[in-house]
């Protein structure tokens, strides 16, 4: 309430040493106001600021604050910060996510102020998109508020304050009187061929920085603090010159007369979802932030301003799927959070309780209805472990996964993180053999096509990838509910993307350099140029000696490639389309495959080397390009260690022995849920029973099938036999493996 005379107080950046320098006397703080002090190394009054006599690292130390005394009267640790970037203490904590205010009181009016002096006239910075749901990159847009044409060529942008000309734009780049100019932040570099701009940075979701843009000399011609951004919403200048979150991005256009100044908190239940037991009773109360308003719904429908208002607790005394919202004046609507209260629910298995509106699953727009189409909605996902212990919950967008199985009713889901939703990642360890404890998205699959037999033949055979640096789908079993119905068995699985990719070859980060191709030639992602131009090469010039293969080597990872064939034609899998490749251009650059879908593998007896090496195609309508497999093949140094390693295999790790363990775990892990899944879906024990018999069968007699196929089609000498396929030939000859 009054002024605060500094006089003989004590700043210093070291707690063992408090007193390190000393404000003159004289300098006084009237009552609510603020003093800047300059950690500039110099000492006293230089030109009516206030200099203290040591600087500040950028790496991060501590402040303290001493009375004449030599007391501290307050301190504060700041951890390694940005340039232009401050540590700010907001309603009693600390946080990098403010913009600096010197001088000024740590709000969100001084920020405004300072922003809207910071670039009065000519090009300034207009809109940021930092995380689009429509479009594939980050983008921004300059506006000239001018009524002269601004030449930016050799202007800059950064997201770091210390390289203020990061990207520059390039020769005759000009902005008309009153247009706008967008810029893509894609990492890429340069104008595109239709003449789109291409910054070489992208942009942090978490914000905490400041965006500029730089005159050729490299001075600020605008600056903008970023703050947190929200997937799908831009971040917008006001007609008063102040950033606001738009509901609405407004590219090329006059952006939005209105605008939020964040979002609202996610309303917290006081009771969470999960397993109860039949007559318990759950009271649940619903806390938001001060002066929000909450609304809710219990018939898993979206909830929004029009749905029940939250007055009070929510008792639940059975099956229910609470969903709420909470909406504040002049904010976006919170996140929804949602939570299941499964009554009377008993499982061996890890429990997975998805929650979308009903609209989005079964009305005519629902994935469901439209099954063909590749849609994604909103929803919200909860996983449980078998003893009832809470593994996720948080929001997600749903997709169907799968090929031909989308036609089936127990259908298979993407389930995805994104900031749309919430979070962009979900932070659980969902796979107990895999080290991660965070995931970019999973997949729930009902066993696709192999549902209504065996249940489990893609899980047990892709797992035979397992220690030879072949990426495949590490697997959980789970029980799920939909909307709190229940819908059955299920296999949760990594999806392969980028971002389990990165994950599994430790690339975390690089996500954006990762070239992803699914079948022949479908890109997904990124590039496929350099894997066909290999491939162009090798159809005119074949592989025909080391130099040639080495030649090959430098586009595909060898062994990789040795390891994936070797699977695929131990398993015979018919179903080889289905195949993904993959490579990272900041790594080796070698494309490196992935395996998945097994459903039709250890089923039909089929010579699968002999048709892996028949010319004109692979597979169902022989629709898989076989042409480099078989130039391989023809290498005799590449043939010597592709049958070196399969035999190898065979008397290891893929012996019938330890197949038919594995199929005995998963039928024990199964049996419990066996009887609800077929009651669910019509399905027959019986023809469980016989598909899981002829599986076995299967897995008998394979090796021994496999290695006269080898001997038939190779023509095999016995001193061949022997070297490549001795000791799996006396395992079987053994009766070790039956």
């Amino acid at each position: 309430p009054g002024a605060v005379d500094l006089g003989g107080y004590f700043l210093s950046d070291s707690s063992e040493n408090p007193a390190k320098w000393r404000f003159p006397a004289g300098i006084l703080i009237p009552a609510g106001e603020y003093l800047v002090v300059y950690a500039s190394g110099l000492s006293g009054i230089n030109g009516g600021d206030v200099h203290a006599g040591f600087r500040l690292s950028s790496g991060g130390e501590e402040v303290v604050l001493s009375d004449p005394d030599g007391v501290p009267v307050d301190a504060v640790k700041y951890p390694a910060l940005l340039t232009d970037q401050a540590y700010s203490r907001l309603d009693g904590e600390f946080t990098v996510a403010a913009p600096p205010t010197p001088g000024m009181a740590n709000t969100r009016e001084s920020a405004d102020e300072l922003q809207r002096s910071s670039a009065a006239g000519g090009a300034r910075l207009n809109e940021i998109m930092a995380s689009p749901s429509d479009a594939d990159y980050d983008w921004l847009e300059i506006a000239n508020a001018s009524g002269e044409a601004v030449d930016l060529s050799g202007w800059g942008l950064s997201d770091d304050a210390s390289e203020p000309r990061k990207w520059r734009f390039p020769e005759n780049t000009v902005l008309e009187p009153g247009r706008f100019l967008g810029v893509f932040l894609s990492g890429l570099e340069g104008r595109s061929a239709s003449g789109v701009l291409h910054a070489g940075f992208r942009l942090s979701q978490a914000g905490g920085y400041p965006l500029t843009l730089s005159r050729p000399d490299g001075t600020v011609a605008d600056r903008v603090f970023v703050p947190e951004q929200f997937t799908g919403v831009s971040y917008q200048r006001m007609a008063d010159g102040s950033f606001r979150y738009a509901g609405a991005a407004t590219p090329n256009a006059e952006n939005a007369s209105a605008g939020y100044l964040g979002r609202c908190g996610r309303p917290a239940f006081s009771a969470g979802g999960g397993l109860y037991q039949d007559g318990e009773t759950v009271a649940v109360e619903i806390a938001a932030e001060p002066g929000a308003r909450v609304y809710y719904t219990l018939n898993c429908e979206d909830p929004d301003e029009s749905s029940t208002p939250y007055a009070g607790p929510i008792v639940v005394t059975g099956t229910a799927v609470l969903r709420a919202r909470a909406y504040m004046d002049d904010m976006l609507p919170s996140y929804a959070e949602s939570q299941t209260y499964l009554f009377g629910v008993s499982h061996t298995l890890r429990v997975v309780s998805l929650v979308s509106d009903p609209d989005n699953l079964a009305g005519p727009n629902g994935i469901h209805a439209n099954y063909e189409q590749d849609w994604e909605r909103e929803g919200h996902v909860e996983i449980y472990a078998p003893g009832g212990d809470k593994v996720l919950s948080g929001g997600c967008g749903l997709k169907l996964h799968g090929a031909d199985s989308r036609r089936l009713p127990q259908k298979n889901f993407k389930v995805i993180a994104r900031g749309e939703y919430g979070a962009n990642r979900f932070d659980a360890a969902l796979f107990s053999d895999r080290p991660y404890g965070s995931y970019q998205s999973f997949i729930l699959r009902s066993g696709a096509e192999e549902g209504p037999k065996t249940r489990m033949r893609d899980a047990v055979l892709t797992e035979l990838a397992s220690g030879t640096g072949v990426f495949y789908q590490e697997t959980e079993m789970c029980a799920v509910y939909i909307n709190g119905i229940y819908w059955g068995h299920y296999y949760m699985r990594e999806r392969i993307s980028a971002a389990s990719i990165c994950q599994f070859e430790n690339w975390e980060g690089q996500e954006d350099r990762i070239d992803l191709v699914k079948g022949n030639a479908s890109v997904l992602r990124g590039s496929d140029e350099s894997y066909q131009r290999m491939l162009s090469w090798v159809g005119k010039n074949g592989v025909k000696d080391g130099a040639a293969l080495e030649k090959v080597g430098e586009v595909i990872d060898l062994d990789n490639y040795i390891a994936y064939h070797a699977l695929q034609i131990f398993v015979g899998n018919s179903d080889t389309l289905n195949i993904k490749r993959y490579r990272n251009q900041n790594a080796d650059g070698r494309w490196r495959w992935a395996v998945y879908d097994f459903d039709w593998a250890f089923n039909n007896d089929t010579n699968s080397i002999g048709r892996w090496l028949n010319p004109g195609g692979m597979g169902a309508g022989r629709r898989t390009d076989n042409a480099l497999f078989i130039a391989l093949m023809k290498n005799a140094a590449f043939r010597d260690r592709f049958l070196t390693f399969i035999g190898g295999m065979m008397a290891t790790d893929w012996t019938t022995e330890k197949i038919l363990r594995t199929i005995e775990e998963r039928y024990n892990e199964l049996l419990p849920e066996l009887p609800a899944q077929l009651r669910r879906w019509g399905q027959s024990e019986a023809n469980f029973r016989s598909e899981l018999g002829e599986f076995v069968d299967y897995a008998k007699a394979r090796p021994k099938k496999l290695i006269g196929y080898f001997r038939e089609t190779l023509s095999l000498s016995d001193a061949d036999m022997e070297r490549y396929f001795g000791d799996a030939i006396r395992l079987i000859q053994g009766g070790n493996a039956i």
